[in-house]
């Protein structure tokens, strides 16, 4: 059999064999007449044949799904989703809220992550992605995302003397050097910047009795995060004020609780502990303990929030002077959990299959992996989806640690590893023989 189709009058034709019974028409023009005619040869004759057309029902194309924030660094946001069987592409549109411009991005079908730079910190972005297949789009899904100044947490002061004030911190995940600043009475403010490493520093060279401001950010590249303040106050010379509570420092703050430990009063009878959010309210509460307690833990606080704690000696019914430091409760954001049931499957050569049970909540787990003998360590991030990965090119024969930990945006577990060795390869085996 053969067809002719003929619009504005160009024809084409095709043949076909005796078994074909029906063939699709592609490449027409939307919104134009096609004259269709098929005959069928009978030894040599053409005889025309009735033929039936149904349209083409355009081919549905999924929505992506699991679209979410894998990591974010600054003024850097890893978007991920799960994506569509047969996409081409992925269209993004990102629309600024707060300058209503818009930037259109595509990816290829192959790609499910991509990197949104260079995003102004605070502002909200709307961030809308849609599988494309063919010529055919899918609905697009949206997520808002904000890129945050990194901040650190936890910032504490663990020791202080007259001269000397120390400090230490929880650090920021991606920082490449942290800056603190201090500055004491009517002195220049002075700062150091210090590496990616740093979790404690200690100031010197300090007036005795006379308050300390300092300031600590993460550094990321360029850009420097957002600073984290702390005031407290040097201890006092022996003597001139016995009565004044020294070496105050705060040991732990989490999102509701601060940990404060001081320096006994020799002839105190009770201390007292008084602590007020320096955010709105103000509200002033207090505590009195017994003379032989030197630690106190203040609790029910809001998250997020400064505090000025301050502890003064009772000898008798007279207050001595207090001491006080400023500091700031974490952001609530939960714990993120650590991994469970971590293991190696059996090792394939250069392949070891690692598998975890997962965390509730995580957008990501980064999996790292380094030989015990040294070597430098390697680490890829997976999907919050997944708890399997398999690490290839491995040296055979040797010994590796894995560690995975669990990501929640920016924020990371604790992390859990496993030994393992992999299999010699058969050239080493038939050369011990």
């Amino acid at each position: 059999g053969a067809w002719m189709i003929s619009a504005c009058g160009r024809v084409q034709s095709q043949s076909f064999s005796r078994s074909t019974t029906s063939f699709d028409l592609t490449g027409l023009q939307p919104s134009t007449e096609y004259v269709i005619t098929l005959f069928t040869l009978y030894d040599g004759r053409e005889e025309a044949t009735p033929v039936s057309t149904s349209p083409t029902v355009e081919q549905q194309v999924g929505s992506v799904s699991n679209l979410r924030v894998v990591e974010s660094l600054g003024s850097t946001v890893r978007l991920g989703w799960t994506g569509v069987a047969g996409a081409t592409q992925y269209r993004i549109l990102m629309v600024n809220t707060e300058a209503q411009t818009e930037e259109i991005r595509s990816v290829p079908g192959s790609q499910t992550t991509l990197d949104l730079r260079d995003l102004t910190e605070g502002v909200s972005y709307g961030v809308s992605v849609t599988a494309v297949v063919g010529d055919n789009e899918g609905d697009p899904v949206t997520v808002y995302i904000k890129a945050a100044l990194e901040k650190v947490t936890n910032l504490r002061v663990t020791n202080i003397n007259g001269r000397r004030l120390r400090i230490a911190w929880a650090g920021v995940l991606g920082a490449t050097g942290y800056r603190v600043t201090w500055r004491q009475g009517n002195n220049a403010e002075q700062s150091r910047d210090l590496g990616p490493e740093a979790s404690t520093y200690t100031l010197e060279g300090l007036q005795p009795d006379e308050a300390v401001v300092l300031g600590l950010a993460a550094v990321i590249g360029q850009r420097i995060g957002e600073v984290v303040t702390l005031s407290a106050r040097t201890n006092g010379n022996t003597g001139s004020s016995s009565s004044t509570v020294s070496g105050l420092r705060i040991v732990d703050v989490t999102s509701q609780r601060i940990r404060i430990t001081w320096s006994p009063v020799s002839r105190a009878t009770d201390y007292k502990i008084t602590w007020r959010s320096e955010d709105g309210r103000r509200v002033e509460s207090s505590r009195t303990v017994a003379a032989d307690v030197t630690s106190f833990t203040i609790d029910s606080l809001q998250e997020d929030s400064s505090y000025r704690v301050s502890v003064s000696s009772l000898i008798g019914s007279r207050e001595g002077r207090p001491a006080s430091l400023n500091t700031r409760t974490a952001s609530d954001q939960g714990v993120v959990g650590t991994v469970t049931s971590l293991q190696v499957q059996e090792s394939r050569g250069e392949v070891v299959r690692v598998t975890w049970v997962g965390v509730q909540g995580a957008t990501a787990y980064r999996v790292s992996w380094k030989r015990i003998d040294g070597g430098e360590e390697r680490s890829q991030l997976v999907g919050g989806d997944l708890t399997a990965v398999d690490l290839e090119q491995l040296d055979p024969g040797a010994q590796y640690e894995v560690q995975v930990m669990a990501l929640v945006q920016n924020r990371q577990g604790t992390p859990v590893s496993v030994r393992v060795t992999t299999r010699e390869s058969p050239l080493h085996h038939s050369l011990k023989e």
